[in-house]
């Protein structure tokens, strides 16, 4: 049986999850959306950044929370950041 600090440890563990999945997929989304994209100089060149960058920082986060969320959140991600 846990106790009540395990509990507590074990859940801050996991709260730091999804922000530390952000500061991994930002920054190489961003990157590879640049390299494929060179450059965003237009609404079309934007979108397609947006795509190829919302689908990394999708799937970094939903494998760091795909205990907890559906892998709907990759598309989800994807739709977001190319709006």
């Amino acid at each position: 049986m846990m106790n009540t600090q395990d509990d507590w440890t074990t859940t801050a563990r996991r709260m730091w999850l999804w922000p530390v999945s952000i500061l991994i997929g930002f920054p190489i989304g961003g990157l590879l959306a640049d390299l494929v994209v060179e450059g965003v100089d237009s609404v079309g060149a934007a979108i397609g950044a947006g795509l190829i960058a919302g689908a990394v920082v999708g799937a970094a986060e939903w494998f760091a929370l795909r205990r907890w969320v559906s892998w709907l959140w990759v598309p989800a991600t994807i739709a977001g950041m190319a709006v």
